[in-house]
């Protein structure tokens, strides 16, 4: 299992922990201010959508082959139902408030910052790493940096092969201007 693997399946316990906290919350505490908000719609409602996440999260943990693809086609339905459905009826007929909003925010934030690394590259074999190579161009050796790196869940490849390469973009462009400078200082001596 690749390290953003398992990121990924952190990320969909942090979203479902957070959705399940507050679903109890609205069930309980706030039953009654919509027909969304009561113990038997919590379990119409929810039950099942829960234990689908766990099993995609179990599977995910497990390191199972197929499940980074199970989880961001499940991924893509919650992302979809959250604006297609959720947000157009559900939040709006229970009158939110702060905590509502914040729920729904960082939920579906946690979901989306998935995206970034939904491609088949970042979901490669360890034993196929792919390693930033220097880039000469007549002076120095320029860092050209790849596509994880710009996203939040940074430095996949050199993860892979066991290179440190620090902070991810910013690093990159540390990296860039570090070796420029280099190749300018060495052209010049």
């Amino acid at each position: 299992m690749t390290d953003i693997v398992t990121q990924a399946a952190w990320f969909l316990t942090a979203a479902f922990a957070l959705s399940l906290v507050y679903e109890v919350y609205r069930a309980t505490v706030k039953a009654g201010t919509s027909a969304h908000d009561s113990p038997a719609s919590f379990v119409k409602d929810n039950v099942a959508l829960y234990v689908v996440a766990s099993v995609v999260i179990g599977l995910l943990f497990a390191g199972v082959e197929w499940a980074p693809w199970v989880g961001v086609v499940f991924t893509a339905v919650v992302i979809g139902a959250s604006i297609v459905y959720y947000n157009p009826k559900v939040i709006l007929d229970r009158r939110p408030g702060l905590i509502d909003w914040f729920e729904d925010l960082v939920f579906t934030g946690l979901l989306m910052s998935l995206w970034p690394c939904s491609s088949t590259r970042c979901w490669e074999s360890p034993s196929k790493p792919e390693v930033d190579e220097p880039v000469t161009s007549g002076h120095a050796p320029v860092h050209i940096g790849t596509w994880p790196e710009l996203g939040l869940l940074t430095n996949l490849s050199a993860r892979h092969a066991g290179v440190s390469t620090g902070s991810g973009f910013l690093t990159s462009i540390a990296t860039t201007r570090t070796t420029s400078s280099a190749g300018m200082s060495a052209a010049f001596a």
